[in-house]
């Protein structure tokens, strides 16, 4: 269901108890003074509230494309078919470097290598390391392949440290709230630490 369109649960619950009798609007059978200019007005006020909270999420989550876009580096999602393989990846590799290597800072990786690389990288990971992991992938690839594809395994490396959650941070904060309690509120952080 879009949410936009047709409203939630609450919104169309709303709705199925408004009912039109005579030319009179009633809720849950009470009359209520509802013109279609007080209609617009709340459609109107419903989809800008929809719109900025929608804007909101994205301005507050703007990474969550790249981390979607992680997923071409695991050899599960890597597909079987020669031509679907050939295209797989290109947009989301785009994405990846465009994180990695902005304009105006220094890149991690030169940014032409690493695209020339990727259909090699392909190919070496259908025909050898297909049944492997993600962290596996990593470890052969800067083991074995660091000469033969060197940007890729260095944007591997850079991909492979980045917490794709908040668990351990909120695990440590809920260390930190047991130790410095209010009765010790004077603990400094190096005793803390």
């Amino acid at each position: 269901m879009q949410i936009e369109d047709e409203g939630g649960p609450k919104f169309q619950e709303f709705l199925a108890n408004i009912a039109e009798k005579n030319g009179e609007m009633y809720f849950k059978g009470e009359k209520i003074k509802a013109t279609r200019a007080m209609r617009q007005a709340v459609d109107g006020v419903r989809q800008h509230f929809l719109d900025t909270l929608i804007q909101n999420i994205e301005d507050r989550f703007p990474g969550i494309g790249l981390f979607s876009a992680f997923h071409i580096f695991d050899p599960w999602c890597l597909p079987r078919n020669n031509t679907e393989r050939a295209r797989f990846g290109r947009d989301e590799l785009q994405t990846i470097l465009d994180h990695f290597c902005p304009a105006g800072r220094e890149p991690i990786v030169d940014t032409d290598t690493c695209s020339a690389e990727w259909s090699p990288f392909k190919e070496l990971v259908h025909a050898n390391y297909s049944k492997n992991s993600f962290q596996e992938l990593v470890k052969i690839m800067a083991t074995q392949h660091a000469g033969f594809l060197s940007e890729t395994t260095k944007l591997l490396a850079a991909i492979s440290v980045i917490p794709m959650s908040t668990v351990s941070c909120g695990r440590g904060f809920s260390i930190h709230n047991r130790i410095k309690t209010k009765g010790r509120a004077r603990i400094k952080a190096e005793n803390l630490d």
